[in-house]
């Protein structure tokens, strides 16, 4: 590894967790280091402090490093917020089946999560009770809250939620998540519901978007607006029957294959 090798830094979806990668062959190899955010976030006790702490983690662990941010769904906005704290350092910025600002337009109608956004947005004791429901669900009945979150994918997105690998990753992912790391999956919903579009305009590297135009979790009108929104734009990967998962498979392995070095 040289010194000025890029690393490349995953930021996973919600709920999710580092481990998820691992859903995926064709990363083991590929030198993704998965970051983790919530853990940070869950200690600071707020998303911003949170993420402050992750970009000194990450100054310190590869200094002088070019870095190249993916961010996958929720964990999208992570990788958005983070780069200005990281400033020149930050080379690219890869987004898959990203979840924009929802103040950029009317998407929530589109959204398979929108109950879950909607009390995020709301807050109070409603969007708590929701949170230990689905931290019980995944706890207790972990393939029925499987099913539920993933029910009525088809084509691509089915063949792969279907694999035994998959599954069993993205179960002990969303356990994880949803009760050790429960308070920063508040914290992060009710940051990403809120106001910040304006913080993309403090953007410097350039960003590529991935996006699978069966997408039911970021519909299609969400990261055009985003594309929109970003300084400069951005270079737009668009692949049909593609949805949430089956992107993020397609996409990483265009990117370890690009060369991603080890850490």
């Amino acid at each position: 590894m040289n010194a000025h090798d890029p690393a490349y830094l995953y930021f996973h979806g919600l709920p999710g967790g580092t481990g998820e990668l691992g859903a995926f062959a064709t990363t083991t190899s590929g030198g993704l280091v998965a970051i983790d955010r919530l853990s940070a976030i869950g200690a600071q006790g707020g998303y911003e402090a949170g993420l402050e702490q992750v970009a000194r983690e990450i100054a310190a662990s590869y200094p002088g490093r070019p870095l190249h941010l993916i961010g996958f769904s929720l964990g999208a906005m992570t990788a958005l917020r983070l780069a200005p704290l990281l400033g020149q350092q930050v080379a690219k910025i890869e987004l898959i089946s990203a979840a924009a600002p929802l103040e950029l337009g009317d998407f929530l109608p589109d959204m398979a999560g929108k109950p879950v956004f909607m009390a995020a947005q709301n807050g109070g004791w409603r969007f708590a009770a929701l949170c230990r429901v689905q931290a019980l669900a995944a706890r207790s009945a972990g393939g029925l809250f499987y099913r539920g979150l993933l029910a009525g994918v088809t084509g691509p997105e089915k063949t792969l939620c279907a694999s035994a690998q998959f599954q069993a990753v993205l179960r002990q992912n969303f356990a994880s998540c949803l009760n050790e790391h429960s308070a920063a999956y508040r914290l992060e919903l009710q940051a990403y519901t809120g106001p910040w579009a304006h913080l993309l305009a403090e953007l410097q590297a350039p960003v590529r978007l991935w996006h699978g135009e069966a997408d039911g979790w970021a519909p299609l009108a969400m990261v055009r607006a985003l594309q929109a929104a970003l300084p400069g734009g951005a270079d737009m990967r668009l692949l049909p029957d593609l949805a949430h998962y089956s992107m993020l498979a397609a996409a990483l392995a265009v990117i370890v294959k690009d060369g991603a070095p080890g850490p």
